[in-house]
């Protein structure tokens, strides 16, 4: 039985955390199995307001599920996962909400979208056991303005390398599970995927799906506990504005670990199939 981290929401309770009260009810999906929580922290910190102008947060039926990137005024980039109709997902009744720093926030920043265009990789695949091409676009019904609070990220080029990154969502932060206010960040480093193979091997095998060439992995400089989570899923991997990877899974971040790999689209795989739908890129490689 696979209890791999696709990142998003489906089947464990997870509680926001508020400075006066949780507010229950909003479900993670942790590949299929339940899970026991112990109390360390998954890690992370608070971002300041303005610090990720290109991050978006999906919300469905007033509900978190998952991250996105500001790519144009019209579009956003996610992990395909996020909107698979097989795992009860439809984000063609999603809102994008752009310019947040704390989720429902009421704030001036903040700007919001219905989709009016789900478009999925058309080889995106996922059955449990095996994930590819997770990635996907929307397009927004109403244009973003760009401010100081929104802002597009930049696409890499073809080629370009990274050796480290920074992690940003809204996902859990915390076990027992536990949904931020705030949006958090980690600074990552981008490992090669024979690394990650490498590292993967101390790691049980349902723990994990297989690493394959449109991937990305990323580990905390500390070698520790900081993972991505639920609800992290489709949120960026970037370094100095420019998109690494979208995130997609993790080795099971239920339970305490060190030393996991958080695993991403890696997006410079994908501008093909970027540039044939987005027509209006503002800023259109990493270099």
């Amino acid at each position: 039985m696979k209890i791999v981290s696709v990142l998003l929401f489906g089947i464990i309770c997870v509680q926001h955390q508020t400075s006066a009260a949780s507010f229950g009810g909003h479900e993670g999906f942790f590949g299929i199995g339940r899970n026991t929580f112990d109390t360390r922290v998954i890690g992370g910190s608070n971002a300041e307001r303005h610090q990720f102008p290109y991050m978006v947060a999906l919300h469905n039926q007033g509900r978190h599920t998952c991250g996105a990137s500001v790519v144009s005024p019209t579009w956003v980039v996610t992990a395909a996962h996020c909107c698979d109709k097989n795992m009860g997902l439809n984000c063609a009744t999603t809102q994008v909400v752009a310019g947040q720093l704390h989720q429902f926030e009421n704030h001036l920043d903040v700007q919001k979208a219905s989709v009016a265009k789900v478009v999925i990789h058309p080889q995106y695949y996922y059955n449990g056991t095996f994930i590819d091409h997770d990635i996907t676009l929307l397009k927004l019904a109403s244009k973003l303005v760009f401010s100081v609070a929104v802002q597009p990220v930049k696409l890499p080029s073809a080629n370009q390398v990274f050796t480290q990154g920074w992690l940003s969502g809204w996902g859990v932060y915390q076990r027992p599970p536990t949904l931020p206010v705030t949006l958090q960040y980690l600074k990552m480093d981008v490992i090669t995927n024979n690394e990650c193979d490498e590292i993967l091997k101390h790691f049980e095998p349902y723990e994990q799906l297989p690493l394959i060439d449109s991937m990305v992995c990323a580990m905390p400089p500390s070698k520790g506990p900081e993972t991505g989570c639920n609800g992290d899923s489709g949120g960026p991997l970037a370094d100095d504005g420019v998109l690494i990877g979208v995130t997609s899974w993790a080795v099971n971040c239920g339970t305490y670990k060190e030393n996991a790999p958080t695993v991403f689209t890696v997006v410079n795989k994908y501008l093909d199939f970027i540039n044939a739908h987005v027509d209006d890129l503002p800023l259109r490689d990493g270099n």
